[in-house]
């Protein structure tokens, strides 16, 4: 049996790890895996040089052979460090807050303007804080971002204003009276060291996926795992990590990072996609690249001898994707302000088709709960430009934006269209729509589909 050790990030979100450990989904692969879940030197070891950082030492050293980190710093690190190459996303979407104490003036990301904010340097809340405050329009130059072994104290101790923070901290912050003043979320990778062979690569990514389902089938169980740290009392409200599963690193995912680091200066030069990623990608000419830090999603394949069109969720900062518009795709001309606050919204999605950089298409929903009934996705929209319709992209559109409901743990999506409107009742058919928002029957002018995103009730899932 082969023996791989492994290094953790952050224990709620490396949760996954764990569980394939205790449920013996490794094993079942052949594989022993030793989880280490955090650095024997504590808070000393989270220094601010990420080369000295202890899992990355112990990379180099040989000393252990695969450890998650931050999308951006698995790129950083294998591209710097020269050891070890990415195997794929991790299981998680990490998630985050920045806080203030509770007397802070303090009440927007836009108040951060040239005010300190604790992060641990070139780590995941470091990057992921940078994009929430551009988003909120604070230019780069004027983000004051300090490197703070332990966050929770700077902040505690008056030492830093703000703070980026993950759990358990974050719910320790707001025991101590903090406030969030916006989320954060970002995507992991996985750095396995080069000894390590293909098959298993593929063997630890079977066994995550496992713990990840495993964790799905019960929130309490999934709470009680993913929020071990906390005191029982504070799981309640403790921030989940995101469960989507382990996912390949496509090409384009890969160059969109190197792209924003390299504008902000945090590559001195932009590594190539196979120095950095091992295996193979799946090829844009059967199926469109779509693109998100927490979905792969596994759209149908487009008409690609017509065309190559990237198939893209856009998140907060990607408003400048939506400046550059075909005709006919939108009823209006877009608003600035409304679009920040749209992909600000955690609530609110879109996806988009792009082609050459141009938006061709979107399909928009809003995802809602209610305390009688499992999370569902509403459709809002589906357009595309008159020169991108008959091709694919509407189904294309749906299915991802469908993907975006199950990683929210929603049951059904749902979307009303006239009767009359002949393509938009063929593209719903064809995805697989059932008649009748609640699945009913027939309506008289207007006729709804309602769509099953998941086998398993939601309300039974841990996300």
């Amino acid at each position: 049996m082969r023996t791989i050790r492994m290094q953790g990030d952050s224990n709620a979100h490396d949760r996954p790890w764990r569980v394939a450990v205790e449920q013996g989904f490794f094993a079942d692969e052949g594989l022993d895996v030793e989880y280490h879940e955090d650095n024997p030197k504590g808070v000393a070891g989270r220094v601010e040089n990420f080369p000295e950082r202890w899992k990355e030492s112990q990379l180099q050293q040989g000393a252990i052979e695969v450890y998650p980190v931050c999308e951006w710093g698995a790129i950083e690190r294998v591209h710097t460090l020269g050891r070890g190459r990415i195997i794929g996303l991790d299981a998680t979407v990490r998630t985050g807050a920045i806080m203030v104490r509770a007397h802070s003036p303090i009440t927007t990301l836009g108040d951060l303007r040239n005010v300190p904010v604790a992060v641990t340097w070139h780590a995941g809340t470091f990057y992921a804080a940078i994009e929430a405050l551009e988003a909120a329009g604070v230019p780069f130059a004027e983000i004051a971002l300090v490197h703070a072994n332990d966050r929770l104290d700077t902040l505690l101790s008056g030492k830093a204003v703000a703070a980026a923070l993950m759990e358990p901290l974050v719910s320790r912050a707001a025991e101590a009276g903090c406030r969030k003043i916006a989320n954060l979320r970002w995507r992991g990778g996985i750095v396995l060291g080069d000894d390590v062979d293909d098959e298993t690569a593929d063997k630890l990514m079977r066994a995550l996926n496992r713990a990840v389902q495993w964790l799905r089938q019960n929130e309490d169980r999934a709470r009680d795992e993913l929020l071990r740290d906390l005191e029982p009392g504070l799981r309640r409200d403790g921030l989940l990590p995101e469960l989507v599963g382990v996912k390949g690193y496509q090409r384009g995912e890969f160059q969109d990072k190197v792209d924003w680091m390299m504008q902000h200066g945090f590559l001195n030069e932009a590594p190539a996609y196979e120095e950095v990623v091992r295996g193979s990608e799946i090829s844009p000419r059967t199926l469109p690249r779509c693109r998100h830090p927490a979905i792969r999603v596994p759209c149908d394949p487009v008409d690609a001898t017509a065309m190559t069109v990237d198939i893209k969720v856009l998140r907060r900062g990607d408003e400048t994707i939506l400046m550059n518009v075909a005709p006919d795709v939108f009823d209006n001309p877009l608003d600035v302000d409304l679009t920040r606050e749209f992909l600000g919204d955690a609530r609110h999605h879109i996806v988009v088709a792009l082609d050459g950089g141009l938006v061709v298409g979107f399909a928009s929903g809003v995802h809602y709960v209610h305390p009688d009934k499992p999370p569902e996705l509403w459709i809002n929209e589906v357009g595309l430009a008159a020169t991108h319709r008959s091709r694919g992209l509407g189904k294309a559109l749906l299915q991802a934006l469908f993907e975006v409901g199950r990683a929210h743990r929603c049951a059904r999506a749902w979307v009303l269209t006239y009767r009359n409107n002949v393509a938009a009742v063929a593209l719903y058919s064809s995805v697989g729509g059932t008649e009748g928002a609640d699945g009913s029957g027939p309506a008289d002018a207007l006729v709804g589909y309602s769509f099953r995103l998941m086998e398993t009730p939601a309300a039974s899932l841990g996300f």
